[in-house]
């Protein structure tokens, strides 16, 4: 396994960022978007690869939260990247982004962004496409396959966040949505 932050993501891989809403899943995919864009080490000291990170992020607003927090963390906004989804013909605003359907769209961006890292899709079960049952296992499994594949063939690692559902009780992982 190659490692963007040794032991923690995976290059390659799609790794689940879960939690409560307002513990800091953002502000940690911010405070690491902004190393990778300027090459600075992890919180831990491990060595941090320069490089380009992207975000699909529907719940934080672009410029109230997700440009402050990464200004805050002095990222070089010049290698962080916001991806919306197609504006639709005849339409003034972009379409949210269906993983089932836009994943080869992006394929092509990242091949024109080789020294791409870090992939962030927050939450990833707003962009599972409105054809995924997200009770169906199978389903999640045809979409997420996909997006594994993007990463392995490009060598980015993917935050996936995720939320946890509202019983408030038991482990975590038994609690992911």
């Amino acid at each position: 396994i190659s490692w963007l932050w040794e032991c923690r993501f995976a290059l390659g891989k799609i790794s689940l960022l879960t939690g409560d809403g307002g513990v800091g899943k953002s502000m940690l995919t911010c405070d690491m978007a902004a190393r990778i864009s300027r090459g600075i080490c992890f919180p831990d000291g491990s060595s941090c690869p320069i490089g380009d990170v992207f975000f699909i992020a529907g719940e934080d607003g672009a410029e109230d939260t997700i440009r402050p927090r990464l200004d805050a963390a002095g990222a070089d906004v010049v290698r962080v990247h916001l991806i919306r989804g197609p504006i639709p013909k005849g339409e003034k605003y972009a379409s949210q982004i269906d993983l089932s359907l836009h994943t080869g769209k992006l394929d092509r961006l990242l091949e024109r962004y080789p020294d791409s890292k870090l992939l962030i899709v927050d939450p990833i079960m707003d962009y599972l496409g409105p054809a995924t049952n997200s009770d169906k296992a199978t389903d999640v499994r045809r979409v997420l396959s996909q997006l594994r594949s993007l990463a392995e063939r490009h060598q980015v690692a993917i935050a996936a966040m995720n939320h946890l559902n509202k019983q408030g009780r038991g482990l975590a992982l038994l609690r992911t949505e």
